[in-house]
């Protein structure tokens, strides 16, 4: 009897041994840097310094310098980095008659304040001290002594800094107050200037010479002051015998005899 022949068993596969793995190498520099930098940037937070040692102004006023004495006290001698802009900032942004501030300072330990302040294009009858910038913004400055243009709100719309808001779009009254001023101040009445009239619903009036021109909206504007502007260099005597003008329709104007208002 044959014996079977046992299969021949491959012969294993040589291992190969792993190539070492090269170690690398940490380059130094770039970390020393970032380390040196955080550790520069802290000594520079903290350090005296950079303390502030002098303030510098910009368009700041004299009436400001009790309120600056309380700034200076806070931050002087502080790091510079350690004071906040907003701080110092908030001092003067929650005065209404503030457009803008703004702080600045260096690790040199020079700060500088620069403040900007609305300029009024109207004032607000009634209400001292009250004016609308060319914004809309309506704002208070009790050192304001110029001569502006009157806008009178009809007496359901109360005067407040606060409340001066909803259906009026003091923008566009702010622009109306614009237009008079370019545009009808050769012609107005110096002892009875033009009064800018503010109706609840949002309609614009003027009270000028004795009469009236109803503007209705604000739409047109630029259109109805000019037309305005045409009709009193023609007729000057236009409201002594008429009470009122519509100008509405700026195409279109109307006027109201005072005869026949009187009927």
């Amino acid at each position: 009897m044959d014996k079977k022949s046992k299969p021949v068993q491959p012969s294993p596969k040589p291992r190969l041994r792993a190539r070492p793995r090269a170690r690398r190498r940490i380059n130094w520099g770039p970390v020393l840097l970032v380390a040196l930098g955080v550790n520069v940037f802290l000594a520079c937070f903290n350090s005296k310094i950079t303390a502030i040692r002098s303030l510098n102004l910009d368009g700041v006023r004299q009436s400001e310098r009790q309120r600056l004495a309380r700034i200076t006290e806070a931050i002087k001698g502080r790091p510079a980095l350690k004071v906040d802009p907003r701080f110092v900032e908030n001092f003067f942004m929650n005065e209404s008659r503030v457009k803008s501030a703004d702080f600045r300072r260096n690790i040199f330990g020079v700060a500088r304040l620069m403040l900007e302040y609305r300029e009024p294009v109207a004032a607000i009858v009634g209400s001292k001290s009250t004016y609308l910038d060319s914004t809309g913004v309506v704002f208070t400055d009790p050192e304001e002594k110029g001569t502006f243009p009157q806008i009178r709100l009809e007496p359901k719309i109360r005067v407040s800094v606060v409340a001066l808001s909803g259906v009026i779009n003091y923008k566009s009254v702010a622009r109306l107050a614009d237009l008079v001023h370019q545009q009808l101040a050769d012609i107005e009445d110096k002892e009875n200037p033009i009064e800018i009239e503010v109706q609840e619903t949002g309609g614009l009036c003027l009270n000028m010479n004795n009469g009236t021109v109803d503007l209705g909206t604000s739409e047109q504007l630029p259109e109805k002051i000019e037309k305005l502007k045409q009709i009193l260099q023609t007729k000057p005597d236009l409201f002594e015998v008429n009470s009122s003008l519509n100008l509405m329709v700026p195409e279109n104007p109307q006027v109201v005899s005072r005869k026949k208002e009187n009927g």
